[in-house]
């Protein structure tokens, strides 16, 4: 998997399953991504979009939404091939670049997740 940037965009070129694709997704997007299209095998991606306000600024912003992203649809025909001639349309985000290229929704949801609260710590004091 190659991630090339530049302040004007985004490339993505991997030869990968969605497993390993959802998690470099949520490494970019800084939310959970997770695969619903129930795809086995590997596939070939080639992406390019322009980043958003929220790749920018490097993702600061994303956690404070409690949403997730999943990743639903399959690919498009053609899918395990490069992407499309528009696959280098400057203009798209990454969900609209995933979208029109490879037929994959990147969509916004509440899902559940397991979270661990510590009630009381206390520091131990040990010996040199």
């Amino acid at each position: 998997m190659r991630m090339m940037m530049s302040p004007t965009g985004r490339r993505l070129t991997a030869n990968t399953t969605i497993a390993r694709l959802c998690d470099a997704l949520s490494n970019l997007t800084d939310r959970p991504v997770t695969d619903l299209t129930e795809l086995k095998g590997t596939y070939s991606f080639d992406l390019s979009w322009t980043p958003d306000e929220n790749e920018r600024m490097g993702g600061k912003f994303a956690p404070a939404m409690a949403m997730s992203n999943t990743l639903g649809g399959g690919p498009a025909p053609g899918a395990g091939q490069p992407g499309p001639e528009g696959a280098a349309d400057p203009g798209q985000t990454l969900a609209q670049a995933l979208q029109s290229n490879y037929g994959l929704k990147l969509e916004a949801r509440k899902n559940s997740a397991d979270i661990l609260v510590i009630d009381h710590a206390e520091k131990v004091p040990t010996e040199n």
